[in-house]
């Protein structure tokens, strides 16, 4: 779920900042773009019965910036203490508790991300965009692949993470979570569609994702092209697949590399 947060509040590339003067400029700019955008798109509160001490759009929008500012809960909480821009922009009737925040993270879903990140798109007006698909794992432990294959132990805590990244500006379009470890295909169907709206103009995606049914998706359905590799040593058939069969338009395939950049900067932050 972690790496669903970081996806809507793209962390920055410089240090820390924590004085508040820095957090004065960006970071608060940030923290009104993400409460508003929380107030149009979530409940105030998750149930009638709740204690009802903090909205839902008071409580992701400390997530949001906690995320962006890579902090953790207790350094986050001490920091909204002594800054009270923050308190006032979010209209906080008091400093919640970090156990406050890390509670209400457990509690939120995909689905409630996932309205967060399609109206986030939005913002940006973006239209017949290149989309580059691709996935990455994650996991909790430390040990190496090598060490878990030599203790005959499988990995715990493992998802995969699959996005759609326009190939221009790197803005993550949609994405899809999946507990354990699973082919890459699995979920491209699901997060394609979830781009329609986009009327994009084409996908590129790697070996992995070779199969006419993935085509079929992003041709039939979307009205796009499709770059996807062939995989030697598998049968070559259907009608998609033959067309790229030798070999795919380097110069628009080579945009998937946008992707692996995104995942790798999701996973550094």
């Amino acid at each position: 779920m972690i790496s669903l947060l970081i996806l809507i509040a793209k962390p920055t590339s410089g240090d820390d900042i924590t004085t508040e003067d820095e957090l004065a400029g960006g970071f608060i700019k940030f923290l009104k773009v993400s409460f508003g955008l929380c107030r149009n798109r979530l409940r105030r509160y998750s149930s009638v019965y709740s204690r009802h001490d903090f909205t839902q759009h008071q409580l992701m929008s400390l997530l949001m910036l906690k995320t962006r500012m890579r902090l953790r809960y207790r350094e986050f909480a001490g920091l909204v203490s002594i800054c009270p821009k923050i308190s006032c922009v979010l209209m906080l009737p008091r400093i919640p508790h970090y156990t406050t925040l890390q509670k209400f993270f457990s509690r939120i879903g995909s689905p409630l991300l996932d309205r967060l990140l399609s109206a986030s798109v939005r913002l940006f007006g973006i239209r017949r965009p290149w989309i580059a698909v691709d996935s990455t794992g994650h996991s909790s432990a430390y040990a190496s692949r090598h060490y878990e294959h030599r203790i005959h132990r499988k990995r715990k805590n493992y998802s995969k993470n699959s996005i759609a990244v326009d190939t221009k500006t790197q803005i993550i379009f949609a994405q899809k979570v999946r507990i354990g470890s699973r082919h890459d295909s699995i979920d491209a169907d699901a997060l394609i569609r979830k781009t329609k709206s986009l009327n994009p103009k084409g996908f590129s995606l790697d070996k992995g994702y070779d199969c006419e049914r993935i085509h079929k998706v992003i041709r039939e359905e979307l009205g796009a092209d499709s770059q996807i590799p062939v995989r030697m040593g598998l049968t070559k058939n259907g009608k998609y697949r033959m067309e790229l069969i030798f070999g795919v338009n380097r110069k628009k395939y080579n945009r998937r590399s946008m992707a692996e950049t995104v995942n790798s900067v999701e996973k550094r932050a």
